[in-house]
């Protein structure tokens, strides 16, 4: 339980902490074209993912093919204004982004399936065990 708070809390860390970090970067590590998100859940929920966590729909987490486990990621719309902190947790195989339920929700694209965004890796996350 104390890992999952203070996973929590350096997420929030990271958001408070992201713009002024982004404003000092001359070049930082924001995905320079969009490349395309989708989302999985529903039958995944409860079920191991790579990392060795559980799987949960209701959590901003996902997978993503190279980037490291505990990655906490801002997924940003192209067209529009909505942005999400996500964590990756899982690894995609022929997908370049695939959120959790609640975080394409949060981007609006849940009904759709897929949406052009980019990425901007913000920090990696720690795990004390």
């Amino acid at each position: 339980m104390n890992a999952r708070l203070l996973q929590i809390a350096t997420v929030l860390f990271c958001a408070a902490i992201a713009p002024a970090a982004r404003a000092a970067e001359d070049s930082g590590t924001e995905s320079q074209s969009p490349i395309r998100a989708t989302w999985y859940g529903g039958k995944y929920h409860g079920k191991t993912t790579a990392n060795g966590e559980k799987f949960n729909v209701k959590e901003f987490t996902a997978a993503h093919p190279t980037l490291p486990f505990d990655s906490v990621v801002e997924v940003k719309q192209v067209k529009g204004k909505r942005k999400v902190l996500v964590r990756i947790t899982d690894r995609c195989g022929g997908c370049e982004i695939d959120l959790s339920p609640a975080a394409a929700r949060r981007l609006g694209i849940l009904w759709r399936g897929h949406a052009p965004v980019k990425l901007d890796v913000l920090a990696q996350l720690v795990r004390f065990e």
